[in-house]
């Protein structure tokens, strides 16, 4: 493995003051440019690829869940460096603070095998749409993250509200089906024990003899 410092003058053929500086601008200090790449962490491996894609001076970015193994300064130098991208911005991602910071144009995706609580949240939220995005199970959100996410709670909070009404309702029916079988074990054996109260053949023939 090459370490970042070879790797981006290899690639962009920098000198190794600039191949430094670059590094530094997206928070990989000093002391990690010269190791090896295969032994830097999640998050320190993820400056190196930033700072490749900010040499490349690309026009439209794809990030899929960027901020995997960013700490909070990393995410926050994400979100000014996507705000201050001139290009398009494509972001797949489930972290709200990403999400809401870059006040991106926000589309939903239920997916084909989306789940009951998604296909709750999708009824209440589709009919506040302005448009849609065309595909199957993907939705233009034209009022913003702050809106859907309150949506999103309430739908989540609806459907914990009835799995806890439903399991209150198995549990009142197994209780009373337990009862009546209690009650149904009294009734038989206070049978047998009226049918028992008659001496037996060999007690009859003790108290005759």
């Amino acid at each position: 493995d090459s370490t970042p410092v070879d790797f981006l003058r290899s690639t962009y053929n920098l000198d190794q003051q600039d191949a430094r500086k670059y590094l530094g601008m997206f928070g990989l200090d000093g002391a990690r440019h010269l190791i090896r790449v295969g032994e830097l962490s999640g998050g320190q491996k993820a400056r190196v690829v930033f700072a490749s894609l900010a040499l490349q001076r690309p026009h439209l970015l794809v990030l899929d869940e960027p901020t995997n193994h960013l700490d909070m300064e990393s995410v926050e130098a994400l979100i000014d460096g996507v705000k201050a991208f001139e290009g398009g911005v494509v972001i797949v991602s489930h972290d709200a603070r990403l999400i809401a910071a870059t006040e991106c144009e926000l589309w939903v995706c239920d997916g084909a095998n989306a789940n009951s609580a998604n296909q709750t949240i999708g009824a209440q939220v589709d009919a506040g749409l302005a448009s849609s995005a065309g595909g199957a199970g993907v939705r233009v959100e034209r009022r913003g993250f702050a809106q859907y996410r309150k949506d999103l709670m309430r739908a989540l909070d609806d459907r914990a509200a009835r799995v806890e009404a439903e399991l209150a309702k198995r549990a009142v029916k197994r209780r009373n089906a337990r009862l009546e079988r209690l009650k149904r074990g009294k009734n038989g054996s206070g049978g047998g024990s009226g049918s028992g109260d008659g001496v037996t053949g060999d007690e009859g023939a003790g108290e005759a003899a």
